[in-house]
């Protein structure tokens, strides 16, 4: 598997100059506490990744977040987390002044949205604005146009 086909960049390259070239990058796709899916160029495994680095609020290790990891241990060991390029972020529920990150590195967000009983401007609203928040680019895809009685008057709403 080639990691530029996973989202690898530059970016990411320069950051594991300094790094011990024993680690091998991968991209989170997929957390459960302290378990992670990784794709790295050999395929998938899964990792563990230490307290000192699992974060917490919206520093916490996301699907997206790319490490480097120790593919000598059984189960790999995350050693560091490359920093970010993007990163959307909502509110977290309730009183909690933390955030919560929902994906990290990505480049562009789909707000897909029903033009039937279920549309609301306000919502492609505060989505388009997450998305240029967390420095991804938004693109709304209005669907169940059959289902509008008066497309042309919800396409300008949105």
């Amino acid at each position: 598997m080639k990691l530029s086909s996973l989202g690898w960049s530059d970016f990411f390259e320069s950051q594991i100059d300094d790094r011990d070239p024993g680690l091998t990058p991968g991209r989170v796709v997929f957390r459960h506490g302290h378990h992670l899916t990784v794709l790295h160029a050999g395929g998938e495994a899964a990792a563990l990744i230490p307290t000192s680095l699992a974060g917490q609020g919206i520093d916490a290790v996301a699907v997206g977040d790319w490490v480097l990891a120790d593919h000598t241990s059984d189960p790999p060991i995350v050693r560091w987390v490359l920093a970010r390029r993007s990163a959307l972020r909502r509110k977290a529920a309730g009183r909690s002044s933390d955030g919560q990150v929902l994906a990290t590195n990505v480049d562009l967000v789909l707000v897909v949205t029903g033009l039937d009983g279920d549309f609301s401007p306000r919502r492609i609203e505060r989505l388009v604005t997450l998305a240029w928040e967390g420095n991804a680019t938004p693109v709304v895809v209005l669907n169940k146009a059959d289902l509008c009685p008066d497309l042309p008057a919800r396409v300008r709403e949105a």
